[in-house]
């Protein structure tokens, strides 16, 4: 009777599995692993709707940003008429010289990449109908608790030799139906790692077929602050949660990158920045645009020439600020309070907003503000003291040289006009200081306090400019604390970057140590 009821039960489940498989199988086929020497993660291919059926790639928009060169691999596979998979691995390009071919959201940490049909290996494309846009996810009756699944490449583990990726499961550990563009992330009840960033997260949908949610962009920490008499530091304890951005958000991408196909180029012209037909004064404005490409510039090339949207300029005495608004053709607006030939002035305001462009700046509660008009206070230093180095023996005009050394003097001037607060007592001022700087981001005499010290690890190791581009990509709770904001930072940034992170959290005496 035992051995009736066991093949019974067999008999009875054998059908559902195979079901489920089938079901799976849709995004597992469409999942791949994307790398090169700088990054690696997780993506999924998704075919557009008419008019445009175009076959993107889909990805976080950090991974693509932290990849060097021009090409990455993606690790293909080809199944033999035996039912055999073979790994492919397949070179696609992602920069054309100095210009870019992915788009990125233009608030949220996802980008797609339009790719060339002829792959070497026929593929599964999700369609875009099966990412779930707000009406979709609510009409599937979505609850917390509910479950879902992830394909992913954790530590870039592979399930075969092929290149499969791995298949887990969790809950919705967060309302899975709050409005994507006031919650544009949710999170879910599975452990996440490095690699995993870029995996669609889908449920099973009512019409028995996969319907993605989202895309794992991060992971969640407790980070418990253990203070000693000598030093402060962090230990970050996994929460076990990742972190998925809503798909709402990756159809917005696509429909963007649908309706402006064209690459961004990648060089200061490209930059774009065109300036308002306003009052500037005695100057003329190809002088003016002259000194704002040279004092971009050496921010810009530092942190990897990355591709930008247009930069607007326009005179206005509520400047120097970047607007959170934007202008025509999804300008970034760039106000500026200067009028005449101050060219020093000019380049100190100009190169502080390109900062905030660059540290993707964002109209979100963060009371660590401060420490980010810090980085951009001492952008303005690092791109003085550049432009009078360069303007030595190229400046825009053979007879500006002599302006070399007014630029290095304006740098000069601020920097001795600081506070003296040494690095080694930098954790003391800042405990002193630390409510006027979470209620009051702009006071420009104490964020010039940190900003020279930043300044010391910026001109020692130029390239730290790269790591500005993993400011503020995740989640806004991280902003509750200094500790929670480095940390989040400290995960972003690329494995070159890091150390940079770790001297800036040194400065406060915060430890950025991963359990």
């Amino acid at each position: 009777m035992k051995l009736l009821a066991t093949y019974t039960i067999l008999a009875l489940t054998i059908p559902q599995n195979a079901f489920a498989a089938q079901f799976a199988d849709t995004v597992m086929d469409a999942t791949f692993k994307l790398f090169n020497s700088a990054s690696t993660s997780t993506c999924f291919f998704v075919r557009n709707s008419k008019p445009d059926a175009s076959l993107y790639l889909v990805t976080t928009a950090h991974t693509l940003e932290r990849m060097n060169g021009e090409t990455a691999i993606v690790v293909l596979r080809r199944r033999d008429d035996n039912g055999l998979y073979k790994r492919v691995d397949h070179e696609i390009v992602i920069r054309k010289g100095t210009r870019i071919k992915w788009r990125r959201h233009e608030k949220h940490d996802v980008a797609v990449l339009a790719v060339d049909d002829s792959l070497p290996v026929p593929v599964t494309a999700i369609g875009i109908d099966r990412l779930a846009d707000a009406e979709r996810f609510a009409a599937e009756g979505v609850g917390i608790c509910d479950r879902l699944f992830v394909f992913t490449y954790p530590e870039r583990f592979e399930s075969s030799r092929a290149g499969h990726p791995i298949a887990r499961q969790g809950i919705f550990s967060s309302p899975p139906l709050l409005a994507p563009k006031s919650s544009p992330t949710f999170l879910a009840d599975f452990t996440t790692f490095p690699g995993d960033s870029g995996g669609p997260a889908f449920i099973h949908g009512k019409d028995g077929k996969p319907l993605v949610v989202g895309v794992v962009v991060g992971q969640q920490y407790h980070d418990e602050r253990i203070d000693s008499v000598y030093e402060s530091r962090v230990v970050k304890h996994p929460f076990r949660l990742g972190l998925v951005l809503h798909a709402h958000h990756i159809r917005e991408t696509l429909r963007t990158a649908a309706n402006s196909p064209q690459v961004t180029k990648e060089t200061t012209e490209s930059l774009r920045i065109s300036l308002a037909a306003d009052d500037w004064g005695d100057a003329q404005k190809a002088d003016i645009l002259n000194v704002l490409n040279s004092a971009a510039l050496p921010l810009w090339a530092s942190a990897g020439k990355p591709g930008l949207r247009p930069v607007s300029v326009l005179s206005d005495s509520k400047g120097p600020l970047v607007a959170f608004d934007r202008g025509e053709a999804d300008t970034y607006k760039v106000l500026l309070n200067v009028k005449g030939r101050l060219w020093a002035r000019f380049a100190f305001q100009f190169s502080h907003e390109m900062c905030h462009i660059l540290a993707n700046y964002r109209d979100v509660p963060n009371q660590q503000m401060w420490l980010e008009e810090a980085i951009c206070e001492c952008a303005s230093l690092y791109s003085l003291r550049a432009m009078g180095e360069s303007w030595k023996s190229k400046p825009p005009y053979p007879n500006w040289k002599s302006y070399a050394a007014s630029l290095t003097q304006y740098a000069d001037d601020r920097i001795a006009g600081a506070p003296v607060v040494s690095s080694d007592n930098l954790q003391e001022w800042y405990e002193q200081n630390k409510g006027t700087l979470d209620a009051t981001a702009t006071n420009r005499e104490l964020n010039l306090v940190v900003a020279v010290r930043l300044l010391e690890i910026f001109e020692r190791h130029p390239q730290a400019w790269r790591v500005v581009r993993s400011l503020n990509l995740g989640s806004p709770s991280e902003n509750s604390s200094l500790e929670k904001y480095l940390s989040g930072w400290y995960e972003r940034a690329g494995l070159e970057q890091k150390s940079i992170v770790e001297d800036i959290a040194g400065l406060f005496r915060i430890s950025l140590s991963p359990r």
